[in-house]
């Protein structure tokens, strides 16, 4: 299935459709029968998807460090699981510019203290390259990865073992081959804990988390400045009341900075999701709460889209079931809403990150405890189109608000610290997980078969319902359009140049549909899970000119004509299947030394459906069985003379050796392109010495020679009965050869 916005180019005769890459909307999910789970996903440069995670269900330890990759259209292609005999979490995950996939996370497998931030680098297909650990004598983790502008890898978290308090935000950095950089710690007497982090265009790396050191209640969002070497610039905390959390950071096209996370001091529930924007100065624009009274609402991710839309994913239990349901946002670049989509059942499921792919689309990874391979949660993969609409989504209309919670400067010095590094070579294991496809929005081509008993040019198409083709679908499918690619020349179209991919989904980077295509028809969309019409084709497949392949494909269209979700092309051949009619008057040219002759049938006014003929002889007369009569019967060899035009005869003449024997029947069979080949037609008996045509050699034949041949009499019809010597000309030793044979035990006349 693909989702596909298409501009038509008319011309005469002609419609042009230019694509854009093809498009798919799925929810997938990867488990074994424990909990799995996803936590940050990235678009690989081949255009793939590759989420981290952690995995209970496979692995040397308890939890282990979970990498894997799927394709844009959400098929699986590979797991790496890292780890030792503890627990292993991974976190964030990037892909460096060399190509290379770097995840973070935390360790109590290996490192100093009980646990130790994690840096892992494998390369594009997962093959594991290097394992570095960062901490102390307790706690150390990373939250987020990424690659800054000079190759080096920054790492934000939080550390137990430095700092000023119980735990603090940390901020390292790493070379790209994984050597340690610097470390610095930010925070107060209390727990700070950095959850993401960006670089922005000018240099300086932002971090967002949150902090019990400042504000009004339990804890405040924090967003913190460095520059490039990890020196403090600033600190602004985000608060009220009650409990905020700032959980991920990006940076907008005016150069602001926002904020995702949850609160407890605003909005209509105990916690609501919240967005807030900042200058790049950390001055504080505004803030936003999304939620209901009916139970919490959590962001977790925030980008911005191409569109200069915000999208925010997370979970809510303020919708559908008591569990949550993983949750996407979009607001417009002001922060106010746009619509809301939620995604579960009556199980927990949550949104953790949010990406938007190259097609425009958005793509959430994190878990759910109602679809999977396990009774726990399994990972989950979902792509959204960029209206947020997928399979199984629903729209929902959370409360609005504006706060103003209370913004503080945090007046901190940033320490640097020298933790212990290490070099690690863990368990990699590469399990085959289940992955299961929950749903997808497809227009699949099952199959494009001929269609039987007809005289050719005709398929039929059998395609799946789309996943928005049901009642209450948050998008409504009209119709099905087919068409059918314009291919002039039958010669380039030999061979299945458009294989079905089974799922029914398009590969990665192509552009469908390719070529100029005709507009076939539309089939009103009626809910139906399977869908089939007849088409016509350009030409059917022939021995003669061998296969003939005609490429379709089908579009889903919807109530808003630019969006609308087409199949993958498809090819399937026509094949005449209708036999010419049987000749029903073959017969001799009585004037002819011996030429068969027939009228070419026809099963219609102007069609010529034989294209060739299939005649033959036998020296034994026809039985009940007339096929074993056909099987064991010889090739009749001659000169043809064939138009193929119904309605006018086609002749043979007949060679000497096919027709040189005491008795000889012919029949013929009329084949068309195909071929198929008609019924047998009537026999025609020759017998060779019957002069008179009476059914026998007799001395009325010897007569009627010698008449002939010495007294003017009329030729024997046709000519040949007479040779029965098979010389090729009838004379006085043909009528010796008949004497012979009736009065003297000679051999038969036109005997081998």
């Amino acid at each position: 299935m693909k989702f596909v916005k298409f501009s038509l180019l008319i011309t005469v005769g002609l419609v042009l459709l230019v694509a854009t890459p093809a498009q798919t909307q799925f929810v997938k999910t990867l488990g074994g029968m424990y909990h799995d789970c996803g936590y940050c996903v990235v678009e690989a440069s081949d255009g793939g998807l590759v989420v981290t995670g952690w995995t209970e269900s496979f692995g040397a330890g308890d939890r282990d460090f979970l990498l894997a990759k799927f394709d844009t259209c959400g098929n699986h292609l590979w797991t790496r699981i890292l780890g030792g005999v503890g627990v292993d979490y991974g976190y964030s995950v990037i892909q460096a510019s060399d190509g290379g996939l770097v995840g973070t996370g935390f360790t109590e497998s290996f490192g100093a203290g009980s646990s130790d931030l994690l840096l892992a680098k494998f390369d594009a297909s997962g093959n594991h390259l290097w394992t570095r650990t960062l901490g102390g004598t307790s706690s150390e983790q990373g939250n987020c990865v990424i690659e800054a502008s000079d190759g080096g890898l920054v790492v934000t978290g939080y550390t137990t073992s430095f700092g000023a308090g119980s735990g603090d935000l940390l901020l390292t950095k790493f070379d790209a081959s994984g050597n340690h950089l610097w470390t610095r710690t930010l925070g107060a007497i209390k727990g700070d804990i950095g959850q993401s982090v960006i670089q922005a265009s000018d240099g300086a790396l932002v971090v967002a988390g949150y902090t019990q050191n400042f504000g009004a209640g339990y804890t405040e969002w924090m967003v913190a400045k460095f520059d490039s070497s990890g020196n403090h610039l600033w600190t602004r905390t985000l608060g009220g009341n009650g409990e905020e959390r700032g959980l991920s950071v990006t940076q907008v096209s005016d150069g602001g900075v926002l904020v995702t996370g949850w609160s407890g001091s605003f909005g209509a529930w105990d916690c609501d999701l919240l967005l807030a924007k900042f200058d790049a100065s950390g001055n504080h624009l505004w803030t936003r709460s999304l939620g209901t009274n009916l139970g919490d609402y959590r962001g977790q991710s925030v980008i911005q889209a191409s569109d200069g839309g915000l999208v925010v994913t997370g979970w809510a239990e303020s919708f559908g079931a008591d569990s949550p349901d993983l949750v996407l946002s979009k607001f417009d670049a002001f922060g106010n809403p746009l619509w809301t989509r939620t995604l579960g059942a009556i199980d927990w499921d949550e949104g953790r990150s949010v990406i938007e792919a190259s097609d425009g689309q958005l793509v959430v990874t994190g878990h759910t405890q109602n679809f999977g391979a396990g009774y726990y949660h399994d990972l989950l993969l979902a792509k959204f189109d960029a209206s947020g609409n997928t399979c199984l989504a629903q729209s929902v209309s959370p409360e609005f608000d504006t706060v103003y919670p209370t913004i503080d400067t945090a007046i901190w010095e940033a320490n640097e610290v020298s933790p212990d590094t290490a070099s690690w070579a863990p368990t990699i294991t590469e399990p085959t997980p289940e992955t299961t496809t929950v749903c997808d929005v497809v227009t699949r081509i099952l199959s494009i078969t001929d269609v039987g008993n007809d005289q050719g040019k005709q398929i039929r198409v059998k395609w799946a319902g789309n996943s928005y083709d049901t009642e209450g679908s948050i998008v409504t499918i009209t119709e099905y359009g087919l068409w059918r690619r314009i291919d002039e020349d039958k010669g380039h179209n030999l061979s299945k140049e458009i294989l079905s991919s089974n799922s029914g989904m398009s590969v990665s980077g192509r552009l469908y549909p390719p070529g100029e295509w005709d507009f076939i028809k539309t089939v009103p969309a009626i809910g139906e899970e399977e869908y089939n019409t007849v088409c016509p084709t350009l030409g059917d497949s022939t021995l003669a000119e061998g296969m003939y392949w005609s490429v379709f494909f089908v579009i889903a269209h919807t109530q808003e004509p630019p969006v609308h979700y087409d199949s993958d092309p498809d090819s399937g051949y026509s094949l005449d299947n209708i036999p010419p009619l049987p000749i029903l008057d073959l017969g001799i040219d009585p004037g002819s030394w011996l030429t068969l002759e027939w009228i070419v049938p026809g099963e219609y006014v102007g069609e010529q459906p034989i294209t060739s003929y299939d005649i033959r002889y036998n020296t034994i007369p026809v039985g009940a069985d007339t096929q074993a009569w056909w099987d064991s019967a010889e090739t009749c060899a001659g000169e043809g003379f064939f138009n193929f035009i119904v309605g006018n005869t086609d002749s043979l003449k007949v060679a000497t050796q096919t027709w040189c024997h005491p008795d000889c029947y012919f029949a013929i069979k009329g084949l068309d392109s195909r071929p198929n080949a008609s019924k047998i037609s009537n026999m025609v008996h020759f017998i060779c010495g019957d002069v008179t045509s009476n059914e026998v050699v007799d001395i009325g034949d010897v007569v009627k020679l010698i008449n002939y041949l010495y007294r003017g009499g009329d030729a024997p019809e046709p000519v040949a009965v007479g040779d029965a010597t098979c010389d090729g000309v009838v004379d006085l030793g043909d009528v010796v050869c008949l004497i012979n044979y009736l009065y003297k035990n000679g051999d038969p006349p036109c005997s081998p």
